[in-house]
């Protein structure tokens, strides 16, 4: 049996793809270590998660139930940062950092998983593509969920792409917690083996 030399070279060499990876990621981390201005938005999902550590439920006036938040799973992430001891702002930066290397490997993993075995060493270029683009840079510092719901996106694409749908459901459940349009992405992508 003949073994190719380039997918002989990707296996022997692999610990070099993941230093590559782990440099992305903490490029990434040290970029985004100093806390920057964040969105006003950012600070509706705060407000809600100020007043439910408080004891007042998921509420933005005290008293009044309505829902104005449209990303249940990052209120209550805040929510336990808050509970933790950090200010809303605090707990949303460290959330942000958490999901933008969430992302960067969520994205390495789908381009590995994509890419013919010859080329897999290719996938690292992936986190390096996304920390060049100048939405990711803009929204990855927000404060809001962004790149938390882009790395359950590209979580999601990853389980489809490997057959693993019990995985692509809770992913695109959790997703749906995230923004709303994670319904329409478990929509799609649990519809998918249905059109194969």
């Amino acid at each position: 049996m003949q073994v190719n030399p380039l997918i002989d070279n990707y296996k022997n060499r692999s610990w070099i793809i993941w230093a590559l990876v782990c440099a992305a990621v903490i490029l990434n981390i040290i970029e985004m270590w100093r806390p920057l201005v964040q969105i006003d938005d950012a600070y509706i999902s705060y407000r809600y998660a100020q007043h439910l550590v408080d004891g007042h439920g998921l509420v933005f006036n005290v008293g009044e139930y309505v829902e104005g938040y449209t990303n249940l799973l990052w209120t209550l992430l805040v929510a336990i940062g808050i509970y933790s001891g950090y200010t809303a702002p605090e707990a949303g930066h460290y959330l942000m950092i958490a999901s933008s290397t969430f992302l960067l490997l969520a994205t390495f993993l789908l381009a590995h998983a994509v890419l013919p075995e010859k080329h897999k060493g290719l996938a690292v270029l992936a986190p390096f593509a996304v920390l060049t683009s100048n939405s990711y840079a803009s929204w990855s510092v927000s404060g809001l969920e962004t790149t938390l719901f882009s790395g359950l996106v590209a979580l999601a694409l990853y389980f489809c792409v490997r057959g693993r749908m019990l995985s692509v459901a809770v992913v695109c459940i959790l997703a749906a917690m995230t923004r709303p349009e994670g319904a329409l992405l478990a929509g799609i992508q649990l519809g998918y083996r249905d059109w194969e």
